[in-house]
């Protein structure tokens, strides 16, 4: 017996609004690491001739959010995509209390890269913080929302029948 193909459109229209909140806000986390989480600017000097680069968020703390990241994506992958074909694990917590708190992983990660990297003006040289740093922070903090959004809310009927395996084992 083959199995239907994999239809996106129908899984996608099963996400609730969390979800999509987490699913969003992960792949803005993805594009603030393509993003430099430092800027340096100089001003007339000829320090300024050696254009010192910026930094980029897979150094020291930024792992931290990065690795936050990972696991709400194959979280997400886990509970939303791959459900169907595979038995869920059991965890401990609930699945918003899980994005939540891997948000806050996220949200950590970023303080203490800026905790690592202040801001600084030396001579005619300023190193702050750069775009991809404020994006990811945004990011962060949506997905501790997406979380919070998905507290009190479940999926409606005719979508937990399609999560629930006790009517596929039943002897019928």
């Amino acid at each position: 017996m083959s199995r239907p193909p994999l239809d996106a459109r129908a899984l996608l229209a099963r996400w609730t609004v969390g979800e999509w909140v987490i699913a969003v806000a992960s792949t803005v986390m993805l594009v603030a690491a393509l993003l430099d989480w430092s800027s340096v600017s100089c001003s007339d000097s000829t320090l300024c001739r050696l254009e010192p680069s910026p930094v980029t968020w897979l150094r020291g703390w930024g792992w931290l959010t990065f690795g936050g990241v990972v696991a709400v994506l194959c979280l997400l992958l886990i509970r939303t995509i791959i459900a169907d074909d595979v038995r869920r694990p059991e965890l401990s917590v609930s699945d918003p209390v899980l994005y939540m708190a891997l948000g806050g992983v996220e949200l950590l990660g970023c303080f203490l890269f800026w905790l690592e990297n202040p801001p600084v003006t030396i001579g005619p040289t300023t190193i702050g913080l750069g775009p991809g740093w404020y994006l990811a922070l945004v990011a962060a903090a949506a997905t501790v929302a997406g979380g919070r959004l998905l507290r009190g809310r479940t999926r409606p009927a005719e979508q937990l029948e399609l999560f629930d395996r006790s009517k596929s084992t039943s002897p019928g």
